[in-house]
C-alpha cells in the first residue's frame, strides 16, 4: 500500500498501529484533515491488496485447530472479536476451514472504537449472546495492552460450575498446549 499509493509506511508504524482500525490507522498517518471518502477508498484499496496477497498462503498456527475443536466438544461458544474488516476475516475463516466454526464474528464492520478499547471484544461477545464477565480470550499476539487492570487472570475454584459460553481473546493453556495466558474480563 505504501509504494502503490505513495503513502510513508514504514514496519515501524505498521508495528505501531497493528489492530487499529484503518480509518484509525490512516488519520494517524495522514492526520486529521482526512475525509471519510478518502479513509475509505484507502481502506478499501489496503484491505483488497491484502487479500489478493493473502489468498492461498493463510494457514493456521500449530495447536489451533485442536484447540477450537476442543472447546466446542465441551460446549463453548466461539466468537472471533478483530479489528479487521469482515472480508479479511471471511476469507481467513474460509482458507482455514473454520468455516461454521464460530458463534459471532465481530470486525470493524461493527465498531467505532479501535484496539486497545475493547469495544469489538464486547460486540462479539454480545452477539454471541454471551455476558461479556463470561467471556474468556485467546489472543494469537502478545502485545502491551494499557488498561489491564480491567482484567483478571482466569481462576476456577473446583467446586464453580465451568462458564457455559467462551468468547475468545488473550492467551492460555489448553489441553496439555501452551498458548500463553488466559484472561477474562471483569465488569
Amino acid at each position: 500500500m505504501g509504494r502503490r499509493g505513495g503513502l510513508p509506511i514504514t514496519a515501524e508504524f505498521v508495528k505501531e498501529t497493528f489492530g487499529m482500525t484503518n480509518p484509525a490507522m490512516f488519520r494517524r498517518l495522514l492526520g486529521d484533515a482526512l475525509t471519510e471518502d478518502q479513509a475509505r477508498n484507502f481502506s478499501e484499496t489496503k484491505e483488497s491488496i491484502y487479500r489478493d496477497i493473502a489468498r492461498g498462503k493463510i494457514d493456521l498456527m500449530p495447536g489451533v485447530r485442536d484447540l477450537l475443536g476442543r472447546l466446542r466438544e465441551m460446549g463453548f461458544l466461539l466468537a472471533v472479536g478483530t479489528s479487521g474488516i469482515r472480508a479479511n476475516i471471511e476469507l481467513t475463516i474460509e482458507e482455514c476451514g473454520l468455516s461454521g466454526m464460530f458463534a459471532a464474528i465481530a470486525s470493524a464492520n461493527d465498531i467505532t472504537r479501535s484496539k486497545p478499547d475493547p469495544e469489538v471484544f464486547l460486540v462479539a461477545a454480545r452477539k454471541a449472546g454471551v455476558e461479556p464477565r463470561r467471556a474468556v480470550g485467546l489472543r494469537g499476539r502478545r502485545r502491551r495492552c494499557p488498561g489491564r487492570q480491567g482484567r483478571r487472570d482466569v481462576r476456577r475454584r473446583r467446586d464453580d460450575p465451568p462458564p457455559s459460553r467462551l468468547a475468545l481473546r488473550g492467551r492460555g493453556r489448553f489441553g496439555g498446549r501452551q498458548y500463553g495466558r488466559v484472561r477474562c474480563r471483569s465488569d
